[in-house]
């Protein structure tokens, strides 16, 4: 297993498209001035180290920050080369459901005896036991404590989750060009890669590279997938090892499988770690701060957001598909401006996105 690390720097040449909206692209129909001449944006270093952080405004701010560096003008579309996960509250960090689970107890290999006891007990529901991510995809999506966070392709999305819960204090929407981010995985993953032409791989993808490395170990892949117990331990053992030969770790992003309608009407992904311990945001600081954005959304201005995004069929009814979304929607609908008492109002939380990992992409509240 190759321990080379790959660069952090960005391969792609610089142009209009790359060194931000000072040049104009005569081909890009959306062409609009630079941000400075038309929002009131402002950027800082943050707690989490050199990341920009920008601050919307406005409305026209937050469309501005969402869609930009969106246009590829080599394919004539908007393909952004971003994922983007929304938070109620700007002080919450990118923490694994594992990570709070486990809270300052470093048990980490208590997380293949939670897949191992989960496989066991899924076995009634589940037709056949998937292998691997889209194991821990569907166990992350049932609530059980895993090292996968919830992403979006959407940056709509995202921001309706950065306009829920409290009222009263900033939401985050995080932006990452995950192209740049994958320039850092193991080889084996950065040749599958390239010789596929792909830039995000699905549940399939990740075990393709699994099982092509096990094998490489002497591993029986037929044992280990009708195994149960013995998949699971051989599949962690080798994400251990992989995190071993890349000591900074590494940050892979992947589709989603389609479990329900929730995970397709959010537009929903997962990254995972090699190393179950390590704080997403503090490697993103340390490893490519350069493909990082977090967009704050301001208090005062969640709730004009929220009914834009809502106008825009953007709501818990669409999100949240079932009688949960729709109730929690009507929350939102109806919803006065503030209490009584003149503080701001919470916005409900659909019961069914409660329990950490449930493709809610929220983190923390």
């Amino acid at each position: 297993m190759s321990r080379q690390r790959k660069s952090s720097e960005r391969n792609r040449p610089e142009g209009p498209e790359t060194a931000g909206h000072s040049e104009k692209n005569p081909s890009r129909p959306d062409e609009k001035p630079d941000r400075s001449e038309r929002t009131t944006t402002t950027h800082r270093e943050t707690a989490e180290g050199p990341i920009t952080e920008y601050r919307a405004e406005t409305w026209e701010d937050l469309q501005t920050l969402l869609f930009e560096d969106a246009w590829r003008p080599d394919i004539g579309r908007v393909r952004s080369p971003y994922v983007f996960r929304g938070q109620s509250n700007a002080a919450y960090g990118l923490e694994t459901s594992l990570q709070r689970f486990l809270g300052g107890s470093e048990r980490w290999d208590l997380e293949w005896h939670l897949l191992k006891s989960f496989n066991h007990y899924a076995r009634d529901e589940l037709q056949q036991v998937p292998f691997g991510a889209e194991f821990k995809a569907i166990a992350q999506h049932h609530g059980l404590p895993t090292r996968l966070l919830d992403w979006t392709y959407s940056p709509y999305v995202a921001a309706y989750f950065a306009t829920r819960g409290r009222q009263d204090v900033d939401g985050l929407i995080w932006a990452v060009d995950y192209r740049t981010i994958h320039e850092h995985a193991p080889d084996e993953f950065r040749e599958l890669f390239d010789d596929a032409d792909l830039s995000v791989f699905d549940a399939s993808g990740i075990d393709d590279v699994a099982v092509s490395l096990l094998r490489e170990m002497g591993v029986d892949f037929g044992v280990i997938r009708n195994g149960g117990t013995t998949h699971i331990l051989k599949y962690t053992q080798l994400w251990e090892q992989m995190a071993a030969a890349y000591p900074d770790d590494f940050v892979v992003f992947y589709e989603a499988p389609a479990i329900d309608d929730r995970i397709i009407n959010q537009s929903a992904l997962f990254s995972t770690t090699g190393n179950p311990s390590t704080r997403i945001d503090e490697w993103l600081a340390e490893m490519a701060a350069e493909a990082v954005r977090r967009i704050i959304v301001p208090a005062e201005r969640k709730a004009e957001f929220r009914d834009r995004l809502v106008q825009a069929n953007i709501t818990a009814k669409t999100l949240f598909p079932g009688l949960d979304g729709v109730a929690a929607w009507l929350c939102e609908y109806f919803r006065p401006p503030a209490k009584a008492d003149g503080t701001a109002a919470s916005i409900p939380i659909p019961e069914a996105a409660r329990s950490p990992g449930r493709g809610d992409l929220r983190s923390g509240s």
